[in-house]
């Protein structure tokens, strides 16, 4: 008999950080969801008509989107469009995802992820939203790293 076999040497806290790419892990999917994003993007995009291709065009959240409440939707789409011009972008945010929402999601379960996930996007979304449609520059805002940064904390 180990030590690691005695009763009260085990823990429920310990947190399970080996990398595992199963069907449960919200990370995982969230990962694939946004990869799917970035390639349909690429492959269908026809960036030629914008700048970002016409899939971001369509998620992205624009500096006039305040103005628009029927637009309100992509206070949450825009988190999972990313620059088409530059891969560092979605590798960056989907690697620190990785990382610092295995953890998170070990914590408080697939479920309360999601939803800690998700609200950090929308908060970081209606913030973006109101700073940008209430000052005078115009900008395009799309990519996770807003919802990274919060689950991160």
């Amino acid at each position: 008999m180990g030590y690691q076999d005695r009763g009260y040497y085990q823990s429920d806290q310990d947190l399970d950080l080996r990398p595992g790419w199963n069907q449960q892990s919200a990370v995982a999917q969230l990962i694939i969801l946004n990869v799917i994003v970035f390639v349909v993007n690429l492959l269908f995009g026809n960036p030629s008509l914008t700048n970002q291709g016409s899939v971001n065009e369509a998620l992205a959240l624009g500096s006039d989107t305040l103005w628009k409440p029927w637009l309100w939707f992509k206070t949450i789409t825009y988190a999972f469009a990313h620059s088409s011009t530059n891969i560092g972008h979605i590798f960056f945010n989907m690697l620190s995802l990785y990382f610092m929402g295995r953890s998170v999601e070990s914590r408080y379960g697939r479920t309360e992820f999601l939803k800690i996930y998700l609200l950090a996007a929308l908060f970081c979304g209606v913030g973006s939203m109101i700073f940008r449609g209430l000052g005078s520059d115009a900008a395009t805002v799309l990519g996770a790293s807003g919802a990274v940064l919060c689950i991160s904390m």
